[in-house]
């Protein structure tokens, strides 16, 4: 048995590797496009009309184990300033015993925030313990920008004093975003 030399080896491997990176680039590209086309049948639903459950039974049975996924989902519907469609697909999957983690749910805050419903967001935070979902600092700053954009000074600053109870320090983002609100309202 002869051993090639080390170069040839070398070159082996330089075409193996770049078989995998192209099999991963075509996965992820498939990924991102099976994602797109969910996002946008989920953004044509109306909600009051259909249900979430029955137009995703596929996609929740085949991403069951796959929280990353519906990861992706949120982010973009955050991006499309859906927190309506957001929160439905997210009862949709605690009801169909998929599992969902404080990412979704600050994704859900999030999207709240983009569209300034701060009333949405104050309610949704509130509801986290009840959904097993622990809220978070990000989940706290979410609902602070979210307040912020409705001028909620007094709300931004309740969560702020809230943060500290839980025994979450806040951030400088946290801090910054009460300062301003104090500071559009004049209440120095």
């Amino acid at each position: 048995c002869r051993r090639q030399p080390e170069e040839a080896r070398g070159s082996q491997r330089q075409p193996d590797q770049a078989r995998g990176s192209q099999r991963r680039s075509a996965k992820k590209q498939e990924i991102e496009e099976e994602t797109a086309d969910l996002v946008s049948r989920l953004c044509q639903l109306n909600l009051q009309e259909v249900s979430l459950e029955a137009e995703l039974e596929q996609e929740l049975q085949q991403w069951k184990s796959q929280p990353w996924r519906w990861t992706q989902v949120f982010g973009k519907l955050r991006q499309k300033k859906r927190p309506e469609v957001a929160c439905e697909l997210l009862s949709a999957m605690e009801r169909a015993a998929i599992e969902t983690n404080v990412i979704h749910h600050n994704s859900v805050l999030s999207a709240f925030e983009k569209v300034s419903q701060w009333q949405h967001a104050l309610g949704f935070l509130g509801g986290m313990p009840s959904r097993k979902a622990v809220p978070d600092l990000i989940s706290f700053n979410a609902t602070m920008f979210a307040c912020e954009r409705g001028s909620r000074w007094h709300q931004q600053l309740g969560l702020v004093a809230d943060m500290a109870q839980r025994e979450l320090a806040p951030d400088s983002i946290s801090y910054a975003s009460a300062l301003r609100a104090c500071e559009r309202a004049d209440q120095w």
